[in-house]
């Protein structure tokens, strides 16, 4: 294995840091933030493949304590299904994520984020009573976890589902 060294400028530090910080920022409130936010910005100076392990590992310690801080919220019944499929689907999706290559990689990745958003605009304050299936939460747990393994974007597709 060889180790590559590139060079950074103050100016790419400082845009990257602050697009990982903001990332944070929002993750906290709305979930979701390193997947639309770091994801994005970062695939403009590394290839996506260095740079989603590394949103997936921030992901999973900031998920980590969001979930310790919020546990007496948690309603085991209605996210243990989601869970265990999203543990599924992110096993499959880490193994598509080693054979699929970077220019694929981007391009799934901006489709995905441009689908989100659309939903996002479309739907915005149309939401339907919801409704409980184990079967249908274990399949949007995989999915998601599956798109999460792949590329670091795991919650957009559970929100997706959850307002429908």
């Amino acid at each position: 294995m060889t180790l590559i060294m590139i060079e950074i400028t103050l100016f790419s530090f400082l845009v990257m840091s602050f697009a990982v910080f903001i990332a944070q920022f929002f993750k906290g409130f709305a979930g979701f933030g390193p997947a639309l936010i770091a994801v994005p910005v970062l695939s403009l100076f590394f290839a996506p493949k260095d740079i989603i392990p590394l949103i997936s590992l921030l992901n999973v310690i900031g998920g980590y304590y969001l979930g310790y801080k919020e546990r007496k919220n948690f309603n085991l019944k209605l996210i243990l299904p989601a869970m265990s499929g999203m543990v599924t689907g992110s096993i499959i999706g880490a193994n598509l994520f080693i054979l699929v290559n970077n220019v694929y990689l981007k391009k799934s990745l901006g489709f995905i984020i441009i689908a989100f958003s659309i939903n996002l605009i479309l739907y915005k304050g149309i939401q339907k009573k919801y409704i409980f299936h184990p079967k249908r939460e274990f399949l949007a747990g995989t999915i998601s976890g599956t798109v999460g393994g792949i590329f670091g974007i795991s919650a957009p597709i559970l929100v997706i589902y959850i307002k429908r």
